[in-house]
């Protein structure tokens, strides 16, 4: 019998008054810069969670359970009755001395600890939407997760590549780079990478990791291997998890897709062909209706920004609903829209 592959998928309800309330609070006596932690596009809810489930419904009918993890009440509409539907919320699985947590790295970080979660799953965030059929395969090739060894060159500059620069610096500590690729060079000079080949080529002399390819789309997972980062470098990411709200100190979930990168512990696949990151601003709706509309990719992630929300929103809907017009099984039998 094949082994389930569960998902993941975080998501937060701003309109919430009681989580906005205590996230203020905590806020109010910290350090955290509110411009990073509290703005709109943080933590708004674009109300799109259900063309989440209907992607997930219509088009990976091999996923096992899916996992809500979130601090605020299930939308109306989801039937949290459904045998393979399960909301988590942070005290089920997020260790008590790090609640509460406003940090999304604290809570990705600790993902592996949900209990009756698959050893294989997928860990999405709530922007990122499936719009055609996929197989398992896109994930996992047996219980290897996919991946792109396609070397980069960080440089410092917001949180999120301190984090990701971090990661990497965690990675040169334990892992001898010349010594990884020389022990699969298949695995990392696969013409699966098209120019990130070339990337590749162009580091390889350099003696130390200097970053990896990076996408905001889902992460295929193991809690094996979580579990096993936990064991040697808990001090870091335990340092991440005491920070509220997010730090320039922090790691982040990419710790483990790289990790077994440099553990040889993956298939190469390609990453153009895994999925479309569309950053939204006010100039890229119109191209985001078009993907979503089309299926013009298999995952799409939709990265909040600034721009004008409603009308922005109101033209996302329309256009999922256009490709995923029916209600799906995890969906209350009332519901019709």
């Amino acid at each position: 019998m094949i082994a389930p592959v569960d998902v993941v998928v975080t998501w937060v309800d701003d309109r919430d008054a009681a989580w906005r309330a205590l996230r203020d609070e905590h806020l109010a006596r910290s350090a955290a810069d509110p411009s990073d932690v509290a703005s709109s596009d943080r933590f708004r809810d674009w109300d799109l969670l259900r063309f989440w489930f209907r992607g997930i419904a219509a088009h990976c009918p091999w996923v096992g359970t899916v996992h809500l993890v979130t601090q605020s009440p299930p939308p109306d509409w989801l039937d949290t009755t459904h045998p393979r539907v399960r909301i988590v919320r942070h005290e089920d699985f997020i260790p008590r001395e790090y609640l509460p947590t406003f940090n999304s790295r604290t809570i990705e970080l600790n993902l592996h600890r949900i209990e009756g979660l698959a050893d294989r799953f997928v860990s999405f965030n709530d922007d990122m939407f499936v719009l055609r059929p996929i197989d398992q395969t896109h994930f996992f090739r047996g219980d290897l997760p996919v991946g792109f060894a396609v070397m980069n060159a960080l440089s410092l500059g917001d949180n999120v590549s301190h984090a990701m620069l971090n990661d990497v610096h965690l990675l040169n500590a334990r892992f001898a780079k010349r010594k990884v690729i020389r022990t699969s060079p298949r695995r990392w000079f696969t013409p699966r990478y098209g120019r990130g080949v070339l990337q590749n080529l162009a580091l390889a002399p350099w003696p130390k990791f200097t970053g990896f390819l990076s996408h905001h789309l889902p992460l295929p997972m193991r809690r094996a291997t979580m579990a096993r980062v936990w064991d040697e470098a808990g001090t870091q990411l335990e340092r991440t998890c005491r920070s509220t709200f997010r730090s320039f100190t922090d790691v982040n979930v990419f710790l483990f897709a790289w990790w077994a990168l440099c553990e040889n512990a993956f298939a190469p696949a390609n990453p153009r062909r895994y999925g479309t990151f569309i950053q939204l601003d006010d100039a890229s709706i119109a191209h985001a209706c078009a993907v979503i509309a089309g299926a013009r990719t298999p995952i799409v992630c939709l990265n909040d920004g600034p721009l004008d929300f409603e009308p922005a929103r109101a033209r996302l809907a329309a256009a999922f609903a256009a490709l995923l017009p029916a209600p799906c099984e995890f969906e209350r039998h009332q519901e019709t829209s």
